[in-house]
């Protein structure tokens, strides 16, 4: 990643100023919006990441750029299904937190910790169904059981 999103440390670097914008994180309203608050560091979104850390009973070290993230994607003594699908919902996730900060920034929408968790699971899910036509569970399957997904197949 080139930190070239939109963010509000971005804006300001490249002399976009607006009015009645205090520049802070949309999801917890404390910290300077960055790439690497956003996606990692904000209380707000480590919920999200704390919830398939514990999911997949990973140690994860929370990085402190986007592209350490990535760099840092394989799971010790997991084999390759697990492996890539960490890897797809580490993607999910930072998508969907960029998606949904931005409905709260332009749409004024509310975060809902349950509603994201779901999303990036779905999301995650329509894209591994995506990448193996032969995916074997279904969307049926995966809404008793978001688990199953990440961990089984």
């Amino acid at each position: 990643m080139t930190n070239s999103l939109p963010t509000a440390n971005n804006m300001q670097r490249r002399n976009f100023n607006i009015q009645n914008w205090d520049y802070k994180c949309y999801l917890c309203n404390d910290e300077s919006e960055t790439m690497e608050h956003v996606f990692f560091n904000c209380r707000t979104s480590r919920q999200i990441w704390n919830h398939f850390v514990r999911l997949f009973g990973v140690l994860f070290v929370f990085p402190q750029t986007p592209s350490q993230n990535f760099i840092q994607q394989i799971i010790c003594n997991a084999n390759a299904k697990m492996n890539r699908n960490w890897k797809t919902l580490s993607c999910s996730t930072v998508w969907v937190l960029w998606y949904r900060q931005n409905l709260i920034a332009f749409q004024n929408k509310a975060f809902d910790v349950d509603d994201v968790v779901y999303t990036v699971g779905f999301h995650a899910l329509k894209w591994l169904k995506t990448c193996e036509p032969s995916f074997p569970i279904s969307f049926g399957q995966w809404i008793g059981n978001t688990s199953i997904v990440l961990l089984d197949v």
